[in-house]
């Protein structure tokens, strides 16, 4: 075929029709018609190029070409604009016109075959290529047409007009035969075409689709990212593609005709065979190894996990058997991952839900089964929206899915739907996920209920409410300067916070055996009014409840038979519950906290509570209130008792001042002089004496001696219990150091080891405490005189428990502790007592004041002294200074 007529056959076919048998049809008709206008213009040009006929006859003629090119014209331009029945139509009525003028002019039907095969053709044309209706019309007129100029004939000549009427039964009969048979022949045709046309297309398709599949398949086994190769049926590799070179580190022409247990590891070899023939035996795409770990082996012989897809395809050569494969390496390290994942998200108490973009579930932790009651194979695949109904408080679900999609986070409370239909609060805190390509895949909510916490917070919510309630009515009690005023605060305090219609206060006297109404509160009119007094007989039931500390509640006032007055009145005022409460004062009934509302059963154990915390204060308060004047009355007699009694002090204090200046002054001076004496009997009259009386005279200097240190110590004992104290920080690490300076000055020659606590302060008087470390320590100091190596610790001791005594938690201990000779527990109550010891004087000396001294002043700090010792292993002063004082 020439491009010529390849060109032209398109060019024909290029029309609007989608019928494919009119297009076929009308490619035809476009031939033919294409053919009668190319023949008209030949003879057009012969008339006009070979003049042999006259110019009046070639004028004629002209004229005829032209009106026939145009008829013909008409139903082409018809087919190219895809009118096909209305071109069809045109050409047969063009067909049908020409024999009827001859015919109903000339009235020759035996001088007409030419014309009457005109109406032939148009009945074929009918038949073929337009409908049985076309059909029918054209038969019919044509008859009737012929069948008419028959008739008109039989005037005329008898064998002209017997000729034309067997002409025209004739034309009728065959014609009419004809049409039955171009109808039905029509129909098949027309279907014949349209299957021939159908069956064409889809061989042209499937040839063309097998071009391109096999074109898709060289180029998708080539570029596919998984290795393929193709085996035939005895094993042998008949095809690989790039990736089958990467995964196994062979070359194509090292594989081509080689066995495929070649890539099979040597352990599997023996067994792959039975695998390839059970595949033979039942050919169909499948995995192989369902249910095994497969591993191919490279060239160098390393292994490694793949998995394998098996398909039948037939080639030109045979059956063969394409074989996908894939290095599941990384799969493998990732699915340890996600098992743990998985294992670690199915653990999770809280509701994991992930869903797609579309809102479709598509994982449901054990969470979410105990969360939402639903199962999670009831649930995957189904819209989230309407398995949870989630209401976003504070939000809308496109504000929600907006912020997650630009920003991939969202975090809030909702309210989400159980299975039983009851409403859970939840924590939801919702992200988003990528897939592999890093684009949005999905969206996964860890919801937690909190429920318990939201009851948690209703509850703390009213209790704060009525906290704060109750600290307004005990500051509003505590302002007020009058019980009418406190039972007005607590009242209206009271009726806002339970939201009770009506509440009063009844105080009882129980002189007159009368209740008295005190006060009242109410939200509208009321008939009971302040001041009103109710024989106690008319309560007597109430009264004995009331007195056992027990409220009187009635949840229905109306269901009462025989209501008391009061009950009464309040029933017509429409109230139906009333809460009666006692209000006691030192152990006594003093009267009641009531409260009334129109709605049955309207006091609960809450509002009960409540209103006995209410109940409580106004019955402290009125107490407190009764108890002002005798608290003022007590006052001023101890402010007078504090007068007399400092008097008091004042001059036992100025006896003891000279008590005191007696003893030091009239107590010294015979002291004085019997020593001076015995120094000059002694001195003067030695010889005459002799050796016995100078011991008399020594032993009596010594006793003077020590009834002087006696003094002094009484002296200042009296002065440390009367003397004021000057508070300040005292540094008790280096008090013990400078005394511990001062007694080895003394007695140089001594090994004494002192341990000393550093930086030990205390808040007390600095003079009375060195007082304490100097007679504390100075004891340590002699009753370790006999010990070669004597030590001696002073500090803070670090537990609680401390000797049989225990401490407070937080007060600090202080101790001194010495190895020296000790002494026995059983004589440990003398031991803070004046002129009280332990040891004779040829022992250790002492007048037996100094821990007496320390006592006192221990406890002017507020502080205790205890001891604890053993005999012959030393002792240990344990003491505390009013509280935790150590530095931090």
């Amino acid at each position: 075929m020439t491009p010529l007529t390849t060109r032209l056959k398109t060019w024909l076919n290029t029309i609007p029709i989608k019928d494919p048998v009119q297009r076929q049809m009308a490619a035809l008709l476009q031939v033919v018609l294409l053919g009668l206008m190319v023949v008209i213009v030949l003879a057009t040009i012969a008339l006009l190029v070979i003049p042999t006929n006259p110019v009046q006859e070639t004028s004629q003629a002209l004229k005829g070409n032209f009106m026939g090119f145009l008829v013909v014209l008409l139903p082409f331009l018809l087919l190219r604009r895809g009118y096909f029945r209305g071109a069809v139509l045109i050409i047969i009525t063009i067909l049908f016109i020409t024999p009827a003028l001859a015919i109903t002019v000339v009235f020759d039907l035996h001088n007409s075959g030419g014309i009457l095969f005109q109406f032939t053709l148009a009945i074929i044309l009918s038949g073929l290529l337009v409908d049985r209706r076309t059909l029918g019309v054209v038969y019919g007129l044509s008859a009737v047409i012929v069948a008419f100029s028959a008739i008109q004939m039989q005037s005329g000549e008898p064998d002209l007009a017997g000729r034309s009427m067997e002409t025209a039964v004739n034309f009728i009969l065959f014609n009419g035969l004809m049409a039955l048979f171009l109808d039905r022949f029509g129909i098949t045709l027309r279907a014949a075409l349209r299957d021939t046309l159908v069956r064409e297309n889809e061989l042209h398709d499937e040839i063309a689709s097998r071009e391109r599949a096999e074109k898709r398949f060289q180029l998708v086994v080539e570029s596919a990212p998984n290795a393929i190769l193709l085996v035939d049926r005895r094993g042998n590799i008949a095809m690989v593609n790039s990736q089958v070179e990467k995964y196994f580190g062979f070359d194509r022409a090292d594989l081509a005709g080689t066995g495929v247990d070649r890539l099979v590891p040597e352990r599997f070899r023996s067994q792959h065979p039975a695998y390839r023939d059970s595949f033979r035996a039942d050919p169909q795409t499948r995995p192989m190894g369902a249910g095994r770990d497969l591993f191919g082996v490279r060239k160098d012989g390393s292994e490694f996990p793949v998995e394998i897809g098996l398909t039948p395809i037939e080639m030109q050569d045979g059956p063969m058997v394409m074989a996908t494969i894939v290095d599941i390496t990384e799969r493998k390290g990732v699915e340890a991952q996600n098992r743990f994942l998985a294992n670690l998200v199915a653990s999770v108490s809280d509701a994991i839900v992930a869903v797609d973009l579309q809102q479709h579930i598509q994982s449901w932790n054990t969470g979410a089964e105990a969360m939402y009651g639903w199962r999670e194979a009831e649930v995957l695949g189904q819209p989230a929206k309407e398995v949870l109904d989630t209401d976003f408080l504070k939000t809308t679900r496109e504000a929600v899915t907006k912020q997650i999609l630009e920003q991939g986070y969202w975090s809030g409370e909702v309210i989400q739907l159980h299975r039983d239909g009851t409403m859970i609060p939840a924590l939801s805190s919702v992200s988003l996920y990528m897939n592999a390509e890093g684009k949005p895949a999905g969206i996964v909510a860890v919801n937690r209920d909190i429920t318990e916490r939201k009851h948690t917070d209703r509850q703390l919510e009213r209790q704060n409410q009525r906290l704060n309630a109750l600290r307004e009515i005990d500051t509003a009690i505590l302002a007020s300067e009058s019980i009418e005023n406190i039972a007005g605060n607590a009242l209206g305090h009271i009726r806002e916070l339970i939201d009770c219609r009506r509440a009063s206060l009844i105080l009882i006297d129980w002189k007159s055996n009368e209740a008295l109404t005190f006060s009242i509160s109410s939200g509208d009119e009321t008939s009971m009014r302040q001041g009103t007094r109710i024989p106690l007989l008319l309560s007597g039931d109430l009264l004995h409840t009331l007195s056992q500390n027990q409220p009187v509640l009635i949840n229905d006032l109306s269901a009462l038979t025989d209501p008391l007055p009061q009950f009464q009145a309040g029933i017509e005022e429409g109230f139906r519950s009333v809460c009666i409460l006692p209000l006691f004062s030192q152990n006594n009934l003093i009267g009641s906290f009531n409260m009334s509302s129109e709605i049955p059963g309207f006091f609960d154990e809450e509002k009960i509570n409540l209103g006995r915390e209410v109940a409580n204060q106004v019955a402290i308060a009125i107490t407190q209130g009764g108890l002002i004047n005798d608290l003022q009355k007590l006052t001023e007699e101890l402010e007078q008792r504090v007068v007399e009694r400092t008097l008091q002090l004042e001059s036992a204090n100025q006896e003891l001042e000279a008590f005191s200046y007696s003893v030091s002054h009239d107590l010294r001076a015979p002291l004085r002089a019997i020593n001076g004496f015995s120094l000059a009997l002694s001195s003067k009259h030695a010889e005459s004496i002799g050796e016995q009386g100078i011991h008399y005279l020594n032993r009596i200097q010594e006793n003077t001696r020590h009834m002087g240190e006696l003094i002094d110590d009484l002296l200042t004992l009296s002065r440390i219990t009367r003397r004021e104290m000057e508070a300040g920080d005292v540094n008790l690490s280096a008090l013990a150091q400078e005394i511990a300076g001062e007694l080895r000055t003394l007695e140089p020659e001594r090994q004494v080891a002192f341990e000393i606590e550093d930086q030990l302060e205390v808040r007390g008087d600095a003079g009375l405490i060195r007082v304490v470390l100097h007679n504390l320590i100075g004891n340590a100091w002699k009753f370790t005189s006999a010990r070669a190596q004597a030590h001696i610790r002073f500090g803070v001791a670090s537990s609680l428990a401390v000797g049989d005594v225990r401490s407070d938690e937080g007060e600090t201990v202080y101790f001194v502790q010495d190895n020296g000779v000790g002494f026995d527990m059983a004589y440990a109550d003398k031991l803070f007592g004046a002129f009280q010891r332990l040891h004779t004087m040829a022992e250790f000396p002492g007048t037996g004041i100094g821990l007496a001294t320390v006592q006192r002043i221990i406890h002017r700090h507020g502080g205790r002294i205890w001891v604890e010792a053993e005999l012959d292993k030393g002792a240990a002063f344990y003491f505390t200074l009013g509280g935790s004082h150590e530095k931090q």
